[in-house]
């Protein structure tokens, strides 16, 4: 009987505007630019930019510089984020429903309403944003696929091939990484977890896994096969830029428990016509996930502040040989 679990404790993290100020590595964030213009596709300097991530109430403000134009950089994936736009002699513009993907640079273009600061204009349910800035290609693989498409032993990396280019096998063995994209040699691909390299050098193959992070924990991640930036570097092939998922001001959380039995299953027609005994086969995969604000009665109020998202994931398995 082979037993064996793993807890992922990520911890809480300080969603302050100065947490924000030091994500500046775009391995692990989004960026967002855009400019501003007026009716006549003039653009608007000096407008006053917000950009609010309202599952955390984080709050990012910037100015259009001369030319119309802001940047928004070290953003965290997911949101959904709401822009809010105000300048002299304008109506208020709210763009929401703006979702952010990791590793993400993304473009939009706001045109003004001539009228009153007082009035609002609203715009929802924006169509996906194009990443015009970067040659990159790659794609990303989000929470709803991960959770969603059927997983042999909740091996999350095995939706690594739903990126075009991408071929290979992986198990859920420490040294199984045999990925290959876009023809590069197998097992000289890049996986960051959170930023962190998780593909150490091995012997033999090449390279393996550090961390098979749980289904529960992982917000999305992004597959770059080609054209990809100077930050990846050190692989041959491409690389898989994994997220682990965050506590927002809502509670959320998941339990789970997956079984696959022997007793269920059907034997081969050979082995039947040979009268060999189906083999026993037994796995029990269970957990669970929480996140939210973290806050202490009486001490400490974290609501858009502090967060915290812990997963769990065992396995129980044993089979008959």
């Amino acid at each position: 009987m082979n037993r064996k679990s793993q807890v992922l404790l990520l911890g809480t993290a300080l969603f302050s505007t100065m947490m924000v100020g030091t994500l500046s590595a775009q391995l692990v964030s989004a960026s967002l630019e855009g400019i501003v213009r007026d009716p006549s596709a003039g653009v608007v300097p000096g407008a006053k930019v917000q950009v609010i991530n309202t599952s955390t109430n984080v709050k990012n403000n910037t100015v259009t510089n001369a030319d119309g134009r802001f940047v928004l950089p070290s953003l965290q994936p997911g949101g959904p984020y709401t822009v809010d736009v105000e300048a002299t002699g304008f109506k208020r513009e709210e763009r929401t429903g703006i979702t952010l993907e990791v590793n993400q640079s993304a473009r939009i273009e706001i045109q003004l309403q001539i009228g009153a600061a007082t009035e609002t204009v609203q715009v929802s349910g924006e169509a996906p944003l194009l990443e015009a800035t970067t040659a990159a290609m790659g794609q990303v693989i989000d929470s709803r696929s991960i959770v969603n498409l059927p997983l042999n032993a909740r091996n999350a990396y095995s939706l690594v091939f739903l990126a075009p280019g991408v071929t290979g096998s992986v198990s859920t063995a420490y040294n199984s990484q045999n990925m290959s994209m876009n023809g590069g040699r197998p097992g000289s691909s890049e996986i960051l977890v959170d930023g962190i390299p998780a593909a150490p050098a091995l012997v033999n193959p090449i390279q393996g896994f550090a961390v098979f992070p749980s289904v529960e924990s992982v917000q999305e991640f992004k597959v770059e096969t080609n054209a990809y930036s100077a930050e990846f570097g050190r692989m041959g092939s491409g690389v898989v830029n994994l997220i682990y998922r965050s506590g927002t001001n809502q509670f959320h959380g998941s339990a789970f428990d997956f079984l696959r039995n022997s007793d269920l299953d059907s034997n081969t027609f050979f082995s039947n016509l040979k009268g060999v005994a189906l083999p026993n086969f037994k796995r029990n995969q269970f957990g669970g996930s929480l996140g939210g604000p973290l806050d202490i009665p009486k001490l400490y109020h974290a609501k858009n502040k502090t967060f915290f998202f812990v997963a769990y994931e065992g396995l129980r398995q044993g089979t008959g040989s």
